[in-house]
Formats: C-alpha cells, structure tokens, sequence
C-alpha cells in the first residue's frame, strides 16, 4: 500500500480488493493485538471458572478470526454495510 497526502490524498492498494482480506487489514493496523488478547486471557484463567470461560472465548475468537479471513475488500465493495 503506498499513501499520499493532502486534499487529493488517499491510499493506493499493492493487490487486488478480492485478495485483501479485513483481517490482513487489522493486523497492520493493530500489530499488536495478539499480545494483548493473550495477556488477557492468562488473567482469566487466574479465576475460579476462568478455563471453561476460556474456552468459549477462544472457540468464539477462533471463529470471528476465521470469518475475518474470509471476507475481502470485494465483498464490503459489492455488499456495502448499511
């Protein structure tokens, strides 16, 4: 991705819309998300029912990782959120 600057400025893609996933996008722009999900995770399991809450909220981000996968520029193009 290149970026220019000022009143016409904007952002120039390096691929296609249907090959940048949303969660390509978040990884750059939160790099450092992952440490924190799992500094937050060992808290949880500090509590007295914090393995089984654990493993609904990994099975649950499992899933919203993998649906971030799947779903490209294209799609957010073509199906705009409304």
């Amino acid at each position: 991705m290149s970026a220019s600057f000022g009143p016409n400025g904007g952002f120039l893609l390096a691929r296609s819309a249907e090959k940048i996933t949303l969660h390509q996008i978040i990884k750059v722009m939160k790099p450092g998300e992952d440490k924190m999900a799992k500094a937050f995770m060992c808290e949880v399991c500090r509590h007295r029912d914090g393995k089984l809450l654990l493993h609904f909220m990994m099975r649950l981000r499992d899933d919203f990782l993998n649906y971030l996968k799947s779903v490209t520029l294209e799609d957010l193009i073509i199906h705009p959120v409304k």
